[in-house]
């Protein structure tokens, strides 16, 4: 975010989450903190052996009411993770739960799949506390293909002020052990002047402060279900933004990924985080996200 040198939502995202640290849905000690104007073009777990998620189990029992029709997650045999938020409570199939000036719950009023999504209220701000709230799961990798799928509908975005009050949405951390972070990947997204929104893909790398934009802006319905996926291919060091619709896959963005020597290709571990984060003044956000999917290929 503007200004800043970071934002506890990216670096251990999860320890917001966990245990009331202060990161979530960001970057831990990072913030996009550069300044929008002028880039509307490209721009340069568990423990180690993690068992795939059992179809439909959250970890959590089913609410009285369900009709006991197969559940998104159900269908999504080959996924290494897979939450629907159809069952309760939180955090589900995800590792913890964070919210600090927002609110985290179930609803069961809009989803993408029945019965139910999650859903992130931040509330207005006229300072640069950080404000998040979502989930969040450290994996162990072993792979140089993940890919993060998570359908995303933008109830309410702020109104544009200067550039636009930015938000994280989706966060990859990675690290050589568990909640360290020497790199992270972020689907951000920002209101525009005609109240739509659009998300691009950034990098964060903590112990230098860098801060990359890694792919133009692409357009982001609000009040409509999209479905967004992050593809990181750690062999080829790129990620890729897309959109998948009925019609197809639609490729938002694709950039060059730069982590630090630190860094082991692929990753031990990373630390999977959806919601919402800000820390930039805003009249308010809120999202519904829901049919998170982790695949390692």
């Amino acid at each position: 975010m503007p200004g800043e040198a970071g934002s506890a939502y990216h670096g251990h995202v999860r320890l917001a989450f966990a245990a009331a640290a202060a990161c979530l849905l960001g970057v831990v000690g990072c913030s996009l903190l550069t300044s929008l104007d002028g880039l509307s073009g490209s721009v340069e777990a568990t423990e180690a052996g993690l068992d795939a998620v059992a179809p439909g189990d959250s970890g959590g029992d089913r609410e009285a009411g369900d009709s006991g029709a197969a559940s998104f997650c159900a269908t999504q045999a080959d996924a290494r993770l897979c939450e629907d938020f159809d069952e309760a409570p939180l955090p589900g199939a995800f590792d913890s739960t964070a919210a600090a000036g927002a609110t985290t719950t179930l609803d069961s009023t809009l989803s993408a799949s029945p019965q139910r999504s999650l859903s992130v209220t931040i509330a207005p701000a006229n300072d640069t506390t950080e404000r998040f709230g979502g989930v969040d799961k450290v994996f162990a990798l072993g792979t140089s293909l993940v890919s993060l799928n998570a359908k995303v509908h933008l109830v309410k975005v702020p109104t544009v002020v200067n550039e636009g009050p930015r938000s994280d949405l989706l966060t990859l951390d990675c690290g050589n052990e568990p909640n360290q972070q020497l790199y992270s990947l972020i689907v951000q997204a920002r209101p525009t002047a005609t109240g739509s929104a659009e998300v691009w893909l950034t990098s964060f790398t903590p112990v230098s402060g860098a801060v990359k934009y890694l792919s133009p802006f692409a357009a982001m319905p609000v009040g409509a279900w999209r479905e967004l996926r992050v593809t990181t291919d750690w062999a080829k060091l790129t990620v890729t933004l897309e959109a998948i619709e009925t019609s197809g896959r639609v490729v938002l963005g694709t950039g060059v990924v730069d982590p630090p020597a630190t860094l082991a290709l692929p990753p031990k571990w990373c630390d999977y985080a959806v919601g919402v984060y800000s820390n930039v003044p805003q009249d308010g956000w809120s999202a519904r996200l829901d049919d998170v999917v982790l695949r390692t290929p």
